[in-house]
């Protein structure tokens, strides 16, 4: 019986200015996890960070300074208590916060009448404005292979609409 790779891993993305945290859906017989990071999208050149019990599913990547800002993508292997090893999660994408930089919107919604079959050619979002915020980039998503794509300008309001892909998830923050 092969032994099964950690589901839904995600690493966040600008929650703080030191550190990234990465979160897992633990696997059944896993002794300990191996976690990697790349900083490149498709997760190539990953170098192995950690090893962590099996008991847990978290576990913060403490950044520098100078890694503030930076993409980072992170997988995760598990590891049984053979030896044996999944196969490593298809990268998550994460970054820490520069320092300085605005909080992440809240309240990231789909706006009254949009998504969730009331189209079937548009998206309509809207958050939270954030009081420091000088604009907003809207991205998307992507997740056969933890791609983010820039779809807007410098957004000044709490609001995006997007009439190309209308099944996309979203992604909101500022850069």
């Amino acid at each position: 019986m092969l032994f099964s790779a950690p589901k839904n891993v995600k690493a966040s993305g600008g929650a703080s200015v030191d550190y990234i945290e990465i979160t897992w859906e633990k696997t059944a017989g896993a002794a300990s996890y191996e976690i990697y990071r790349s900083e490149n999208p498709d997760g190539t050149s990953a170098s192995k960070l950690a090893s962590v019990y099996g008991n847990l599913d978290t576990w913060r990547n403490t950044v520098s300074v100078n890694q503030q800002g930076i993409d980072f993508y992170y997988k995760v292997a598990a590891v049984n208590d053979r030896g044996n090893k999944s196969l490593e999660t298809r990268p998550a994408y994460g970054y820490a916060r520069v320092a300085g930089a605005p909080d992440t919107p809240s309240w990231v919604r789909l706006a009254a009448n949009s998504g969730k079959g009331n189209s079937t050619n548009e998206i309509k979002i809207e958050w939270e404005n954030v009081a420091d915020a000088e604009y907003y980039a809207v991205y998307r998503y992507s997740s056969l292979d933890s791609s983010l794509t820039r779809l807007t300008p410098a957004i000044r309001i709490g609001f995006y609409e997007n009439k190309r892909r209308a099944s996309a998830r979203r992604r909101i923050g500022e850069q």
